[in-house]
């Protein structure tokens, strides 16, 4: 029986739980219970308390202190062993820029959208950053919102059931330290993760896929860039190639070669679409050094992709997992490629996917066309083989390709998808799918969590 309980302060040194949720949990008032919140805990007796017009969790000021518990707050209450929980604590993990903008009411709207997705699931979360972990209290300092107070409140709370890891694009000087707090968060077995993984690198994706019979059809042939004739052999397979770095996002880090009459057409994006002609491999070698420096990449085959209006489209995906650990597909966005350009991610053209296959029927090409249920349904296959070849992740934006022929390709996932919702794909006033998920599955995670 899932139960929820406001949190209020009482006088005396003994607590009080509405007596319908009382009798539910199966408690009694001689002896004392443990309240675990998070990484905090404490000792309190409760009594039934009779006569409440809603469920109410009444502690001894102390005790509130002890679990870093502010009055006011609308949290689950469930039993684990003998001891009761409350939240659970969904410590969300982001850059420190992030914070000064709420404490300064530049409040960003992915921040809005948790809170009000949380008015639903009531966890306790709380937004903090690598500067704000004392590692010996096992305490985070962080800014929540209280609906008691009406507005951001920064203080201490336990180390979290469950981090949510969404700080990206660090500053060279602070990648360090984020690294270590991730890896010493994960090493202690009381906190769980939305996702397994930090990243996902294109090159071991596609290794560890590519050993399942089942998943080699989606992946289009990928190899490692070791030398300029690595790229040769791709280039005599196939018409287009791209060259991308492990890591990279966004299209941000990505170059495309083609073969043409007398040569190679490259495109690649920086300070807007770059169309370059080289006659020669050695020119395409110095212009990779220059544009990826030393990172390492892997080389893609290109694939013949569908195109809207004369421009060229892939897909993304977003899939979380729900309150009960399933995969769901939140929405399929159709990416337009700016006119001319191999990069569809660049330009923030979206489609919804219907609509593009709606005017593709109409038109009545290409003759075989996946509809959005059915990408919906393969794309959420192939995540439940990156849980097998990674571990269980809990969200995804997977970028998915159709080409001219129907057929469905698989190009790569990442493991902080942006989350900005857009009008026409997901509803941006009223509680957000994609960030109600999270937190339905965070409490999925802390229920299922041995004691």
């Amino acid at each position: 029986m899932d139960n929820h309980v406001n949190i209020t302060v009482t006088e005396g040194s003994d607590g009080f739980l509405s007596a319908d949720v009382y009798r539910s949990l199966y408690l009694r008032p001689s002896e004392p219970t443990t309240i675990r919140v998070g990484h905090s805990s404490a000792e309190v007796v409760l009594h039934p308390l009779a006569n409440s017009r809603r469920s109410e969790l009444r502690l001894p000021g102390p005790v509130l202190e002890q679990l870093h518990l502010l009055p006011g707050m609308p949290l689950n209450l469930w039993k684990s062993g003998s001891a009761l929980r409350l939240g659970p604590v969904v410590g969300i993990f982001v850059r420190p820029d992030y914070l000064t903008a709420i404490a300064q009411g530049r409040v960003p709207l992915t921040a809005k959208k948790d809170v009000q997705a949380n008015a639903v699931a009531k966890c306790l979360i709380t937004f903090f950053s690598v500067d704000g972990i004392r590692w010996e209290e096992q305490t985070i300092r962080g800014w929540t919102y209280s609906p008691a107070h009406k507005r951001w409140i920064s203080r201490w709370f336990p180390f979290p059931d469950v981090i949510y890891d969404r700080g990206v694009h660090y500053p060279p000087s602070l990648k360090p330290k984020v690294k270590a707090a991730r890896a010493r968060f994960r090493a202690d077995p009381h906190i769980q993760f939305i996702n397994n993984s930090d990243y996902l690198g294109k090159w071991e994706l596609y290794t560890r896929l590519s050993q399942y019979p089942e998943m080699r059809p989606y992946l289009p042939e990928t190899r490692r860039y070791e030398s300029i004739r690595d790229l040769e052999t791709m280039l005599q397979n196939h018409p287009l190639v791209y060259i991308k770095s492990f890591y990279g996002s966004q299209g941000k880090e990505v170059m495309s070669v083609a073969k043409v009459t007398k040569g190679y057409r490259v495109k690649f994006y920086h300070n807007g679409i770059q169309r370059w002609r080289a006659v020669s491999l050695s020119q395409i070698e110095t212009w990779i050094r220059r544009f990826f420096g030393n990172k390492p990449l892997v080389l893609q085959r290109g694939i013949d992709l569908l195109t809207y209006k004369g421009r060229r489209i892939d897909l993304r995906v977003l899939l979380c997992k729900d309150g009960t650990g399933q995969w769901k597909a939140i929405y399929n966005q159709a990416n337009v490629s700016l006119p001319g350009s191999t990069i569809t991610t660049i330009g923030r053209n979206f489609k919804n996917y219907t609509d593009v296959y709606r005017l593709f029927r109409r038109i009545g090409k290409p003759a075989r066309l996946p509809t959005d249920d059915t990408i919906r349904r393969e794309t959420i296959r192939i995540a439940r083989y990156i849980d097998k070849a990674f571990g269980p992740q809990g969200e995804l934006g997977m970028d998915m390709a159709v080409d001219r022929q129907g057929k469905i390709w698989f190009i790569e996932a990442n493991t902080r998808p942006e989350k900005l919702p857009i009008p026409g794909l997901e509803d941006t006033r009223g509680v957000s799918p994609q960030f109600l998920a999270v937190f339905q599955y965070a409490t999925f995670l802390t229920k299922h969590q041995q004691p």
